[in-house]
Formats: C-alpha cells, structure tokens, sequence
C-alpha cells in the first residue's frame, strides 16, 4: 500500500511538471496567435482595423486552416491557464509535504526571467508559424527544450507563475540531517519575511523544488 501511494506521489508530480512546463510557453502561444493573426490581415483585402463585422468575418471563416489554428492555439492557452490553476490550487499529497528549515534565502527573480528570454523566446520570434518547416522546427525544439526541461527539474522557470499567481523564485539554503543544502523555493512572501521564519512549510514539485504550502 506504502508502494502505491508513492507511485501516486510521483506519478502526480510528473503531471505537474508537465502542467509547468506546457504553461510556461503561454507567452509563445499568444506572440504565435498574434502572427497568425496579423498573417489572416495581410490576406484579407479591404479589412478595416476599427469595423467589427471585418474581425467577425475575419475569425468565423472555419474554412480557413490559419483561422482554425487560432481558435485551436486560444483554446490551449486558456485550457493551460486553468489546468495551472487547477494544479496550483490543489490540496498536495503529504508524501511530498515537508518543513525546511531557514538558514539563508536569495531572490533570483531576475535571474530567472533572463533565462526565460534567452531559451522560452527567444529562439522561437524570428520562425514562421504559417510554414511546415517553421512549424517543424518548433515541435522539434519544443520536445527537446520539454525533455531539458523536465529532467533537471527547471520548473521555476515560468512567468505566469509570477505575473499571475504572484510567486517569486527563491534558493533557499536549509538543513537535512546535519548537512545543508540548498533548494529552489516558490512562495508569495518577500525575501523580508521569509527571513523573519525559522521554517516554512513546503510541497517537493522536482528534486530539489518546493512550493510554499501556504501560498497555495
């Protein structure tokens, strides 16, 4: 029985690093529904930016395959926004609760946000979405950043976490057994106040990432 919850453990924290990882490229699927967007304009002769009727007959036109994937792309990006939600919002597993305690706290924030640029953005802005090999190139991509990703446990590297969640990223020095060492900790509290705790209260997302229990 022991086993089996275990397995439940983990097989419900690698939903989860999924959900992160599918929700951390929202950004890109709103950039990519935007040039898809301005691509449908461009073939439209004699739209008008301020006439209604034009961006009806614009997005209703279910013959034509850019107008399809935007309605495809907008489904995904809102299905991934409540699936975080969902997740982030969900009582943990109490095989996975932990108290840590405070020895020292850094916010890399910054850090953080630069990575995003430079692997989740970056590399994708100058594809074309509207080509198979633009295409092509960005599931490659995808799978091979997803992979990345998942198995060293980047989970933190998500802006939507922080625009809407309002999470911060924090490495966290703490103690097991007699060694320290050192996590990365999400958590709605400001380096401030974590500073002020002995311990705080945690669910294990990856390997060596948490999330603040009491943010949840």
């Amino acid at each position: 029985m022991r086993k089996f919850r275990e397995w439940i453990a983990n097989f419900s924290s690698q939903i989860s690093k999924i959900i992160l990882f599918a929700s951390s490229y929202i950004p890109l699927l709103v950039i990519i529904i935007l040039q898809l967007i301005q691509a449908l304009i461009s073939e439209s002769k004699g739209f008008e930016y301020t006439k209604i009727i034009d961006w009806w007959n614009l997005i209703s036109d279910t013959n034509n395959s850019i107008v399809i994937s935007i309605w495809v792309l907008m489904v995904m990006t809102i299905g991934l926004c409540w699936l975080l939600k969902q997740m982030l919002n969900h009582s943990s597993d109490e095989n996975l609760e932990h108290d840590l305690d405070i020895v020292n706290v850094q916010n890399i924030n910054a850090q953080y946000i630069t990575n995003y640029f430079t692997v989740y953005i970056f590399p994708f802005i100058t594809l074309s979405f509207i080509t198979f090999s633009g295409v092509g190139t960005l599931l490659i991509l995808l799978i091979v950043i997803g992979y990345v990703y998942i198995k060293n446990d980047l989970l933190y590297i998500n802006p939507i976490l922080n625009i809407f969640f309002k999470f911060s990223v924090f490495t966290l020095e703490t103690t097991e057994g007699d060694t320290t060492i050192e996590v990365i900790l999400l958590s709605k509290k400001n380096r401030t106040e974590l500073k002020r705790l002995d311990e705080i209260s945690a669910q294990k997302i990856g390997d060596n990432v948490y999330i603040e229990l009491s943010a949840k």
